[in-house]
């Protein structure tokens, strides 16, 4: 009992100098409190002993506060959550050195305190004048000063709190929950980041960071008590350019369990993290609105300052995978709106691990990569090796997606596992029964399938001696390794594909240490990225390999894309769980389904909703081959792109992306960015893009709204039209996939480009390639181009890409103010298609041209003709709208006005200026802008040319009335195509030749 009761006394400032045994009890004497008014401190520290007994507050030195300062126990729990915040945040100073700071400025705190209580109490008339700034100013050191300052910042960063919201007996929750505003905090932190929320309990403690108002990601069990903060940034950091691929922005929450578990038996220990979890969980609600039908409720007992709020949703994560049912159970017992789709994955939603999602997510990402080396997994055997064992969801469940693979070596926490020559049929089959042992490891694999010189070998052993085939396998000449220079060998084999399933940071770049790995756990056992030996890595496990890592591996010829690519496939399906929750709720609440047909529509979608998952991480891995097939070409583009998200927050160095002055030596070596580069801009680019659409219209166009249907499954679709139409996420829906369609059609910066090259806004650009694309028919091309390697197709690619530039630039100069999607498209469609048609159907002109190459090497490919023909028919139409345009409003018809324009390059000689104006590879910014303009003009010259031929008769008769004219312009480009290099201004004279035709013939 006194080694209870003792300390709660001396943290109060009360020091025991005497203790006096009697007989009828022992007698304790502390030192006197100095204080001038002893009656009125007493009932503040009886009050916060009960609470310290009960353990409704923190026992720490700050309980001294209750006698230097007057304050209640409630209070000081406040002002010591704040510090535990700032803690966290970097403040740099000890809790004894801030408190005795906090005494000495016993003014400042009652301030503090008095004017947090006024802002947020419910029933306060007005909030105090804030004099905080004034009393910092006292402050007669640097570190005193720090330290009120800091506290002054947070007072004004604190959007919410529970700290008045009390319990079903009246009394205060020991939870203190800061909600804050962190553009308003008073140290630096990442500009992009919206939210924080911070929850203190005695017993638990945590942060949740969202990256914009609906945004979702994992809560972690955490064990850095220290620096959680840190962890937090750099996983929500990392989910934010995950979640490109879905509705939320990136998201991220960690708690730390404080109430000692050490010695408690096993269930009583988990018990305790359960408790815990609640209590962090239900802080977070505790600040969070309500959403009704109509309108948003603000939480009892909480002053709102910063704007509606309802949307919260969390997800499993390191520790908690088993966790879903605990929060949705607080959320129920809320009322909260979202009810058990607060948190995805529990009993009633998907069960990713029997859906191996997230594994057949990356094994898309692999077949990508393998595509493009000429290996096809289901027909040719492959050699792997990997990081996981088979009782794991990601490694598991990825090893059984081929029986062609032939994995030769693997490790887990326990063992190695080192099959040199295995029959990939018998390997399989057992692979598969360890998969369906429960908690099975590599000491389960049947010894009698293992090939010659292998085995499975524990992790706590020395070394192990490796036989002529384990070492021929490892491509190693050591005839024993340790145990962990054994693991570094398996991750340097010379295979096909290396699979990470694992947990942990396994490779560094050769430039890093293992200090910036931050991941000290794995430090024996990492290897460098110049030591790698595979053709590909898969990464199902986040954080397998640094970003430095991933472009060093990408530069020296290795195929890999990034952990937030690779494994997206669980956070997207967790995603698509919680919007069809949404819509069944309201479903539901129509009284069209109960929640049991609920759990069933739910387990009839999870095929489809997982088939539309992977087909999302299929377009995605596309995109970053087809950018990386552009290489050298794109880099201009891409340099746009990185300076324009860096006015939106991005920074390089943070990303490992390229500086300006890396941009130029690779373009002086015709290197393009890498793949993991590639994919850092796409994901930044389409959230972005996705912020951009939602502060625009286009959401809400008519012609938009198939975006919407089309998200849910078709079952859905057909049932409950009314419910997905007024789905509460459905703006943010559209803009979501509107963005990844986008960005992965036409890759990162299309847009920027059409913006630049028209003036017009990015709502204005991205209508008008909305437009043309549904027009040329160009997503049915690039779906049908998707199955075969990306290089070949490069060429069809670039030039299918050229003809939505040039309408899409065309249609939104020729509209400042384009109308509804379906609308302005109805205009030009039947034209339009009549053209294409004709060109379908229209016999191929030989040529060596590029894009002649390309349609060939997809003849030997094995594409079908008429996937052939019309995307032949589709690249010849640059100048489409155009060309329907004039046929449409001078009453030629548009098949006769394009073959005339055919005629008049001929007759007048353009054949050179086609030919050379083109971009290339070393054409910088404004040299590519330039000759993209000149290119428009020099088709809507050609086009009014050949109006006038027309309505004069024919090409003969104009012919012969322009004679003279004519002559000047065949000399002109005569001239000039036996000039030299070919600079802008030659183009600008030849585009001028065809422009001073045009004048003299009256066209």
């Amino acid at each position: 009992m006194l080694s209870r009761v003792l300390p709660i006394f001396e943290q109060l400032g009360l020091r025991l100098i005497d203790h006096r045994p009697e007989a009828a009890a022992d007698a304790f004497v502390f030192s006197q409190v100095e204080q001038s008014s002893t009656e009125d401190v007493l009932p503040l520290m009886t009050e916060a002993f009960v609470a310290a007994w009960h353990g409704s507050v923190d026992q720490d030195v700050f309980a001294s506060l209750v006698t230097e300062t007057h304050l209640r126990a409630r209070q000081v729990q406040l002002v010591r959550a704040a510090y535990q915040y700032l803690r966290q945040a970097g403040l740099g100073a000890s809790r004894s050195y801030v408190r005795g700071i906090l005494s000495a400025h016993g003014d400042f705190v009652r301030h503090w305190v008095d004017a947090f209580e006024q802002r947020f109490d419910p029933v306060s008339a007005a909030p105090a004048e804030n004099l905080l700034a004034k009393y910092a100013e006292a402050a007669e050191t640097r570190d005193e000063f720090r330290v009120l300052d800091w506290y002054s910042g947070l007072f004004e960063a604190v959007t919410r709190t529970n700290y008045f919201r009390t319990d079903a007996s009246g009394a205060s929750v020991p939870t203190i929950v800061l909600k804050l505003d962190p553009a308003r905090l008073p140290f630096p932190t990442d500009p992009e980041v919206r939210v924080e929320t911070f929850v203190h309990h005695p017993d638990v403690e945590g942060l949740h960071i969202r990256y914009g108002r609906v945004a979702r990601g994992g809560l972690r069990w955490s064990d850095r008590i220290e620096d959680y903060r840190d962890e937090v940034l750099a996983l929500a950091k990392a989910q934010q350019v995950k979640n490109s691929l879905i509705v939320p922005a990136g998201a991220k929450g960690a708690f730390v369990v404080k109430v000692p578990t050490a010695g408690l038996a096993p269930a009583a220990a988990a018990a305790e993290v359960r408790r815990c979890y609640r209590l962090f969980v239900r802080g977070l609600l505790e600040v969070t609105d309500d959403r009704g039908h109509d309108e948003v409720a603000h939480p009892p007992g909480v002053v709102v300052t910063d704007g509606p709020d309802p949307y919260l949703v969390v997800a499993a994560d390191k520790g908690t995978a088993a966790f879903s049912d605990l929060a949705n159970g607080e959320a129920v017992d809320a009322g909260f709106w979202l009810d058990d789709a607060f948190a995805s994955g529990g009993s009633t939603g998907f069960d990713h691990k029997a859906l191996a999602v997230t594994a057949r997510g990356a094994w898309v990402a692999v077949r990508r990569h393998f595509t493009e080396l000429g290996i096809d997994p289901d027909t040719d055997e492959f050699s792997a090796v990997g990081v996981g064992d088979m009782s794991g969801d990601v490694f598991g469940n990825g090893m059984l997606l081929s029986d062609k693979l032939r994995l030769v070596a693997a490790f887990d926490h326990r063992h190695v596992f080192l099959d040199p020559d295995p029959d990939p049929a018998a390997s399989f089959v057992e692979r598969t029964r360890l998969a369906s042992l429960a908690g099975s490891s590599w000491a389960d694999y049947d010894p009698a399938l293992i090939s010659r010189g292998g085995g499975v070998f524990p992790r706590t052993g020395r070394s192990v001696r490796l036989s002529r085939e384990a070492r021929h396998a490892l491509g190693i000449e050591v005839e024993e390794l340790p145990t962990d220079e054994l693991v570094r060998a398996v991750l340097r084999a010379p295979v096909d594909l290396l699979w990470n399933g694992g947990i942990g940071t396994y490779v560094r770049a050769s430039h890093e240490s293992d200090a910036d790995v931050s991941d000290r756990g794995n430090d024996r056992v990492r290897v460098t990225a110049d030591q790698l030996r595979c053709r590909v890595v898969g990464e199902g496990g986040n954080l397998g390999l640094t970003q430095a890592a991933r472009i060093e591996f990408s530069l020296a010829g290795g195929r890999l894309n990034a952990d937030f690519i690779d494994n997206v496939g669980g956070v997207n399906t967790s995603d698509r769980e919680v919007n069809l929750k949404i819509l069944l709720r309201a479903v539901e609440e129509d009284g069209l389904i109960d929640r049991a047909e609920r759990d069933r529509i739910l387990a009839d979608c999870a095929a489809e909703v997982v088939a539309e998952v992977l087909a999302d991480s299929d377009r995605q891995t596309l995109a970053i081959s087809v950018a990386e097939g552009y290489g050298a070409a794109v880099l201009d583009r891409h340099d746009q792109v990185m300076r324009n998200l860096e006015e939106h927050g991005l920074d390089r160095g943070r990303e490992h992306l390229p500086t300006a002055a890396e941009i130029e030596r690779r373009r002086a070596v015709d290197r393009g960015l890498t793949r993991p580069e590639i994919a850092v801009i796409l994901a930044h680019a389409k959230n972005l893009v996705h912020e951009l659409l939602l502060e625009g219209d286009i959401p809400d166009d008519p012609g938009a709204a198939v975006a919407l249907a089309r998200y849910f499954p078709g079952a859905l679709r057909e049932r409950f039209p009314k419910q997905i139409a007024a789905h509460q996420l459905g703006r943010e829906i559209i803009a979501t996939r509107i963005a990844n369609d986008l960005i992965d059609r036409v890759g990162p910066g299309f847009v920027y480009r059409i913006e630049d090259r028209t003036g017009a806004s990015t709502d204005q650009a991205i209508r008008s390639v909305l437009i043309v694309k549904d027009l040329l028919g160009i997503d049915e091309l690039w779906d049908g181009l998707a199955p075969y390697p990306v290089a070949p197709t490069m060429p069809i690619r670039q030039a299918l890409e050229r003809a939505l530039e040039h309408n899409a630039s065309w249609l939104v100069r020729r509209n400042s103010r384009l109308g509804a999607i379906d609308q302005e498209a109805a205009a030009y469609a039947p034209t339009v298609s009549r053209l294409r048609q004709t060109l379908i159907a229209r016999p191929p002109v030989g040529g060596g041209s590029p894009l002649a190459a390309g349609l060939a090497a997809l003849v030997e490919l094995g594409a079908p003709e008429q996937l052939v023909t019309a995307c032949r028919a589709v690249a010849s139409l640059q100048a489409a709208l155009a060309l329907a345009s004039a046929a449409d409003e001078s009453g030629i018809d548009v098949v006769e006005l394009e073959e005339t324009c055919a005629r008049i390059g001929d007759t007048v000689g353009l054949s050179w200026l086609y030919a050379t104006i083109p971009v290339n590879a070393a054409d910088p910014h404004w040299v590519q802008l330039a000759k993209a303009a000149l290119r428009d003009e020099l088709a809507t010259l050609t086009i009014a040319i050949a109006t006038d031929v027309l309505a004069s008769g024919g090409l003969a008769a104009w012919v012969r009335e322009h004679e003279d004219a004519l002559a000047r312009a065949r000399s002109a480009y005569a001239g000039l195509a036996g000039s030299g290099d070919v600079d802008v201004a030659m183009l600008t004279v030849g585009v001028q030749v065809l422009r001073d035709l045009c004048h003299a013939v009256g066209a």
